[in-house]
């Protein structure tokens, strides 16, 4: 991408995430490009008479699928791409025209957080690319540092997390025992399980550092192995219940010894909680996306500054 960022305009940069930022004419601008879609959205945050006809006639004639709209001092052209490589060869031209447009209609460049016309600086505000006068920029900047303070101060609950994490697989667990009823794969409810786990154990904990990532973890992989002896107890007691007077838990107690005397039986279990811990690494990666939702929601800066 960073090739690509090269490719657009003159000093065109890449700031991650499929976000470009740089200007033409003096004027800033960003481009977000969306990989699935292939969809492309180029904006300026400038002072413009509402009535842009003549900028969408021209752009028009450039690209025909764009879709140019100026609202809330934003103006923004939509369009698609068939791939990110061809970006250049989309944006280089666009560019042209509306920095000539912008220049020629003494157009004023605002601060896409106040609207207000002043110099702006490019920002990362927690993997949000804008362009904000220093202003704004020390106003969110000691919001940003206030919660970060918080969030550092505060504690997790582990004991009330741990029950969260408990009752957050329940669902999941439940899942599991009906996947296997109707004849789905019952590993796929290990996804749910231990999202579950995280979900909760946050909710409970009201936060979720590295011992809680572990707690929810270990609580989450943990209810994966009971939600499958589960599935299995019914399995035994649905096989030998109407030649035996046995009931659920006796099914589950007679788990060991399948275990040890039924290769079949071996094969499958082992198999089946394979499957299911495989399935169950989606849900595990919520724990520390949550964790890392808390600490980057706090970060912000000025690209190009250390």
């Amino acid at each position: 991408m960073k090739k690509i960022a090269k490719k657009i305009g003159t000093d065109t940069i890449y700031c991650g995430s499929n976000n470009f930022a740089g200007s033409i004419m003096d004027y800033h601008f960003l481009i977000k490009y969306d990989s699935q879609s292939s969809v492309y959205t180029l904006s300026f945050s400038v002072e413009l008479d509402n009535d842009i006809t003549k900028l969408n006639n021209n752009i028009k004639k450039e690209i025909k699928d764009a879709i140019v709209s100026y609202n809330n001092k934003n103006l923004n052209i939509v369009g698609s791409v068939t791939d990110k490589k061809y970006l250049p060869e989309i944006i280089n031209p666009l560019l042209e025209i509306i920095g000539k447009y912008l220049k020629d209609n003494k157009a004023l460049e605002v601060c896409r957080h106040c609207k207000e016309v002043k110099k702006t600086f490019l920002v990362d505000n927690d993997s949000e690319i804008s362009f904000y006068c220093n202003d704004c920029y020390k106003v969110v900047k000691k919001a940003a540092n206030y919660k970060k303070e918080k969030y550092n101060k505060s504690k997790e609950n582990i004991l009330l997390g741990i029950i969260g994490a408990i009752i957050g697989t329940i669902p999941g667990i439940i899942l599991w025992i009906l996947f296997g009823f109707i004849g789905i794969e019952p590993g796929i409810a290990g996804i749910a399980i231990t999202m579950g786990s995280a979900v909760f154990y946050k909710k409970f904990a009201h936060n979720i550092k590295i011992p809680g990532i572990i707690i929810s973890t270990v609580v989450g992989l943990f209810m994966v192995l009971v939600a499958h002896e589960i599935n299995c107890a019914i399995y035994i007691y649905n096989l030998y219940k109407t030649d035996y007077m046995i009931k659920l838990i006796d099914a589950y107690k007679a788990i060991p010894y399948y275990l040890n005397t039924v290769k079949e039986f071996h094969k499958i279990f082992n198999n089946g909680l394979l499957t299911g811990y495989l399935l169950s690494i989606i849900g595990v990666f919520t724990s520390y996306s949550l964790q890392r939702q808390n600490v980057n929601t706090y970060e912000i800066r000025k690209i190009g500054e250390k």
